[in-house]
Formats: C-alpha cells, structure tokens, sequence
C-alpha cells in the first residue's frame, strides 16, 4: 500500500466509527493533495487528515500539535464530541 492509500484507509475506519456514534462526515479525495475528512460543526468543518508521526498514525487537524491523536479505536468519540 501506498503512503496515501493507508491514509485513506484511516479515515475510512475514522468514518466508519463516527458514523456508529450518529456524525456525519465526508472524505474529501482530491488528485494531488492527501485525503481528508470532514466533520460538520456549527461554525466550520472539522477537517482531519491521517498523518505518519515516527512510526505512529494520527489524526491531526488545524495547526496545532495539540490538535493530534493517536489513530486507533478511542479518536472517534473524542472528536464527535469535540466537533458538537
């Protein structure tokens, strides 16, 4: 698999997992950019990108190092309720 199809594949699982909490999102999947997945808010769009840290998977958004967590079974529901 390609650096891009495992980022892919982690916001599918991501998706997949909001999805069961009831949130809606989308991924977004453009030709020269990486995939991203975006989450409805009241504001803006929640949008959360797959990234490679060392050799641990996050799910980041915005810009700050803060805005990161570990790409495994606990991030959904951390964001759903984040993203209310």
């Amino acid at each position: 698999m390609t650096g891009r199809e495992v980022q892919l594949l982690h916001l599918v699982l991501l998706a997949v997992e909001l999805d069961a909490l009831g949130r809606s999102c989308t991924i977004a999947l453009r030709a020269y950019d990486v995939p991203v997945l975006y989450v409805p808010r009241a504001v803006e769009k929640l949008k959360i990108k797959a990234e490679l840290r060392g050799e641990q998977w996050f799910y980041a958004w915005g810009r700050s190092p803060s805005n990161r967590v570990p790409a495994d079974g606990r991030a959904a529901r951390g964001i759903a309720a984040m993203a209310r």
